[in-house]
């Protein structure tokens, strides 16, 4: 089975995510003189378990700082990432890996995926999934201290539901679309809270990950990248 063939057909830029660990791990040492072991990595992705996988990053650095809940989003807000700024290396690297996650089966499915354990295909991002489903029944839950992750999701993504049930892939507009939104969010807290940094460099990684079907490789697309000299 071709996962390149299957993964580019509907991203047409993805790379393996060793690729990407390979790369930006060989761009903050060699390019930035960092050092891997003065990085601490932050990550605006989702809660599910997927998400914390070995070809993310998550042997090279010290970390996850976790600022994202469900979907990716920065729900740890201003709070979490004034924590994270006085967590890192003096001297090191702030690694800030954000994004979405969309999973994509054997056949070509979108928004679902064979977990481990599992002999059947399930959703994935499951929040994101079920926040299509409820905009498009209008039956929204009502935030609570219980659930407030959710309700906020669908309240965020109610206002593109134009754009996502006109796509041909609803599930693949709205992962876009949650990328969109957390880029902006992310980069509007790391400017509200850039002095809490003391550390030499950040550097932004953002894009969304796709996982494939359990035993093979993940991917992602990078949408975004940049560098922060401080």
């Amino acid at each position: 089975m071709n996962w390149d063939q299957i993964v580019q057909r509907h991203y047409p830029n993805a790379v393996t995510c060793t690729q990407v660990a390979e790369e930006n791990l060989n761009y903050i040492e060699q390019e930035l003189g960092g050092d891997r072991r003065t990085t601490l990595l932050a990550s605006s992705r989702c809660a599910d378990d997927l998400v914390a996988t070995n070809q993310t990053l998550n042997q090279e650095f010290d970390g996850p700082f976790h600022l994202g809940g469900l979907a990716g989003f920065p729900f740890t807000g201003k709070t979490g990432m004034t924590a994270y700024a006085n967590h890192i290396h003096e001297g090191g690297t702030a690694f800030i890996l954000y994004g979405p996650h969309i999973g994509i089966a054997a056949d070509g499915r979108m928004g679902k995926m064979l977990r481990p354990g599992q002999s059947r295909c399930t959703s994935t991002c499951g929040a994101l999934v079920g926040a299509v489903t409820q905009i498009e029944s209008g039956r929204a839950p009502a935030s609570s201290y219980d659930d407030f992750q959710q309700p906020q999701i669908i309240k965020m993504l109610s206002p593109y539901q134009g754009r996502i049930f006109s796509a041909s892939s609803p599930i693949q507009e709205a992962t876009l679309i949650c990328y969109e939104l957390i880029h902006e969010q992310v980069n509007q807290i790391l400017d509200a809270t850039i002095n809490e940094f003391s550390c030499k460099r950040i550097v932004l990684v953002g894009g969304i990950l796709i996982n494939t079907d359990v035993g093979a490789e993940d991917y992602m697309t990078v949408e975004n990248s940049e560098y922060i000299d401080l």
